[in-house]
């Protein structure tokens, strides 16, 4: 049997080194879809504070999840305290789908 090992360092993300963002704030568009644990060190990496996740239920509809991510945010202030929304995605595991101040 063949596999191919789809995490790093075996194979690296591709993504640009900066992430656009006005002055004083934080990009977080590069924690989406990534596993939990895997997001929260990034966070700390970029030097943000953050408070325990939140599992959300996904919801049966696209204007549901859409009610429900309504507070989430990409950009947040550098000095904020970030929280994590993330799904169970089957067998792909827990992902963020979210971040709220």
């Amino acid at each position: 049997m063949i596999a191919i090992d789809t995490q790093p360092p075996y194979r690296r993300y591709m993504q640009r080194d900066i992430w656009p963002a006005p002055i004083q704030s934080v990009n977080l568009a590069r924690v989406i879809w990534r596993r939990v644990d895997e997001a929260q060190s990034m966070l700390l990496g970029l030097g943000l504070k953050t408070r325990d996740p939140d599992l959300i239920e996904l919801p049966h509809s696209v204007g549901a999840l859409e009610a429900e991510l309504e507070a989430g945010k990409v950009i947040v202030g550098a000095d904020s305290v970030a929280k994590l929304q993330f799904v169970h995605a089957g067998s792909l595991g827990y992902r963020v789908i979210g971040v709220v101040e």
